[in-house]
């Protein structure tokens, strides 16, 4: 979403959170990024309950940016932590 999302006032629609039980299992690595500033959700709660529920996934969080401005404003740091984690 481009300029138009940083100007977003409402609240946001989210789906239903994954069980996290279910989540546990997961083998597969996991990155889990997160928008410093986001509305949608309390970061450091995200932060924590995703470390609970995925041992060993790498939890990065960009600072000073909303989740639907992170792709146009923090492309550099975002693209180096998928590529990072994807080539690992």
């Amino acid at each position: 979403m481009g300029v138009g999302g940083r100007e977003f006032r409402g609240r946001p629609v989210t789906g239903p959170r994954p069980a996290a039980d279910r989540l546990g299992s997961a083998a597969p690595p996991a990155l889990v990024l997160l928008a410093g500033r986001s509305r949608a959700h309390d970061v450091r709660r995200v932060a924590a309950g995703a470390g609970r529920a995925l041992p060993g996934a790498r939890i990065v969080t960009l600072p000073g940016v909303g989740h639907h401005a992170l792709p146009e404003l923090r492309s550099a740091e975002l693209e180096r932590e998928l590529t990072g984690f994807l080539a690992g």
